[in-house]
């Protein structure tokens, strides 16, 4: 399930795939809520978003950031279509190229007997974030490709070699924030499958295969105790 926000929606993806959230949790304020998902290295990734479609006629921007690499913001404009799915799946380097994102080895303190939550490494490592601003346009034009971050090599995601993209209208638009606070903020820890096990946060194979098989027992006990009546 996506994670959901005053209508927003939001998740991180392989192609068609949805990761699975775990470990939900919502600021005291209500407008950040964050989860822990599975990361898989060596496999590209995106993170998409959905609006309300009360909202469909406010200019709004979706600016993501992935550990310490800031992209650039996709502007969602009144003429889009209600429903309509936003995505950035890698660093923009031109009009017409991107870098895709893809999970590399995660380098922090986590291991089987250390709380994730509890990294003192950068709190932007291991984190994938989307925030929501309310924005008005300022200019419909040209941009000039934008430089590669630097020093990424620490980092839990790198960036996969250049590719074509689709030439869009929201290519080359830029606008300015109308408020000091986003709207909604979605934050995607992400950390190995094992790491989130061995802390609680993700059910392991084995507790989940226990769950299913008492499961089915009890749904055959309560058979049978029909029956009999």
């Amino acid at each position: 399930m996506p994670l959901e926000l005053d209508g927003f929606q939001s998740w991180v993806s392989y192609g068609s795939e949805e990761i699975a959230c775990h470990g939900i949790e919502k600021s005291e304020d209500g407008k950040e809520v964050t989860c822990w998902i599975a990361s898989e290295e060596g496999k590209k990734f995106s993170i998409k978003w959905t609006r309300p479609a009360q909202l469909a006629r406010t200019a709004m921007r979706g600016k993501v950031q992935v550990d310490d690499i800031i992209c650039r913001g996709i502007v969602m404009q009144d003429s889009n279509t209600p429903g309509c799915v936003y995505s950035r799946d890698g660093f923009t380097t031109s009009s017409t190229t991107v870098k895709p994102f893809m999970f590399a080895s995660l380098k922090t303190t986590d291991d089987s007997n250390h709380n994730p939550a509890d990294s003192t490494t950068s709190p932007k490592l291991g984190n994938i974030k989307l925030s929501i601003w309310k924005v008005q346009v300022t200019h419909v034009g040209r941009r000039t490709p934008r430089a590669l971050p630097q020093d990424i090599a620490s980092h839990g995601v790198k960036l996969g070699t250049e590719t074509k993209r689709d030439l869009t209208s929201t290519n080359n638009i830029k606008s300015k924030k109308l408020d000091t606070q986003p709207m909604v903020t979605f934050v995607f820890k992400y950390r190995p499958i094992d790491v989130l096990q061995a802390n609680g946060i993700a059910l392991s194979t084995k507790t989940t295969n226990s769950t299913k098989a008492k499961s089915v027992r009890s749904k055959r006990r309560g058979s049978h105790s029909t029956k009999k009546g």
